[in-house]
């Protein structure tokens, strides 16, 4: 097998890993920013209302988590802004608990 072609299957693999080991997580801050990188300074691609429930990855990347945005979407959130499900230690946002209004 050639060098291309096993690096081909070893970042489908990856990729596969990668999707099993998302967990289930409700956004907790109202106009939560999406960013296209896990950087703050990346694109904003979109926003999400709060008590959205949406896919993450289970460990985070930095500050940031990735995020299945919308059908076939990834990008990444802040984790003050979500919390997770299944026992995960997600920080609860204080700018969230200052909107319940």
């Amino acid at each position: 097998m050639n060098l291309h072609l096993r690096i081909i299957f070893i970042l489908i693999f990856l990729f596969t890993v990668n999707l099993l080991a998302a967990q289930e997580a409700v956004i907790i801050t109202d106009g939560a920013m999406i960013y296209q990188k896990p950087d703050f300074d990346s694109a904003v691609i979109g926003y999400m209302r709060a008590g959205e429930k949406a896919q993450i990855s289970s460990k985070p990347v930095g500050a940031f988590y990735k995020i299945r945005f919308k059908q076939g979407v990834l990008g990444y959130i802040s984790d003050v802004d979500v919390n997770a499900r299944g026992g995960a230690n997600v920080k609860n946002s204080p700018k969230s608990l200052n909107n319940k209004n």
